[in-house]
């Protein structure tokens, strides 16, 4: 994708991935490295920031960990609130992520959510309006940056 950043918008499903040890660490790892730039909304950074409270993640997620990585995206990423509101998704709840990535014109959503991997054509593509973007779980996104 050439010399610029990479634009992502992360679903709160991949930070719990992320959490739990899983591939997604890797991604967030290439944000410290600065060669991803992470768009987020308040609307998604709320959500992130509440993940803590779900029983399967306080279970298996140290509290430290789980707050020392959530400063760090706050601080990594670029905050954006989306003036058009999409209607597309199954699930109401993840057209926040559409709405985000067609504000900042990103190139990829990142997510582990059948409902918003169920948009993407056979090349993984989605568009929304002008604007076309990829739909990648972590492991194609980490595959794509190679």
């Amino acid at each position: 994708m050439g010399e610029r950043k990479i634009k992502v918008v992360i679903d709160s499903n991949v930070f719990v991935n992320a959490l739990l040890g899983g591939k997604s660490k890797e991604i967030f790892k290439q944000i410290d490295k600065e060669d991803i730039e992470l768009i987020l909304s308040d609307d998604i950074f709320a959500e992130y920031s509440v993940l803590i409270e779900y029983p399967r993640i306080k279970e298996s997620v140290d509290s430290l960990l789980f707050y020392s990585l959530l400063y760090e995206i706050y601080k990594k990423a670029k905050f954006l609130e989306p003036n058009e509101q999409f209607n597309i998704c199954r699930d109401k709840e993840d057209n926040k992520y559409l709405d985000v990535v067609y504000a900042s014109k990103a190139d990829c959503l990142i997510t582990l959510d059948k409902d918003l991997l169920d948009l993407r054509n056979e090349n993984k593509e989605f568009q929304i309006k002008e604007h076309k973007f990829k739909i990648l779980r972590p492991e194609e996104f980490l595959r794509l940056i190679g």
